[in-house]
């Protein structure tokens, strides 16, 4: 925090700390203020960033929409041999490689959306 920041940060804490204690706030208070403003913002910036259980669900479907895509694509075996002539990355040696974890991610996106629920630790609606 810049200096300037700063002090205007401790001039805003101790004008609530005096809206708490008018008599006179104790010398501790604006820095324990301080400190819980500061958790207060990470805890709602961390929220803001979370997504909704809703839009949770819209990502999940998209991928899974995605991956069974791709992976149909991958399926067509001159697709492979395209990218493959274009690239020093050997797709076709590791086509299954690639399968198997499209599968692995549509199958678990599947028992979710089956499950019905998102965990707890997503944001509510």
């Amino acid at each position: 925090m810049s200096n300037d920041r700063e002090f205007e940060h401790k001039a805003k804490m101790d004008e609530i700390a005096e809206l708490i204690v008018p008599a006179g706030p104790p010398p501790w208070l604006r820095d324990l203020l301080s400190d819980l403003s500061f958790e207060v913002w990470s805890g709602h910036s961390i929220e803001t960033i979370q997504p909704t259980r809703a839009e949770l669900w819209e990502r999940l479907l998209t991928i899974n929409q995605s991956s069974i895509e791709l992976s149909e694509a991958l399926q067509a075996p001159f697709v492979l041999a395209f990218l493959a002539s274009n690239s020093d990355i050997p797709f076709e040696s590791r086509q299954s490689e690639i399968v198997d974890f499209l599968s692995t991610l549509i199958a678990c996106v599947y028992r979710k959306s089956k499950s019905g629920r998102i965990d707890d630790e997503v944001r509510p609606r």
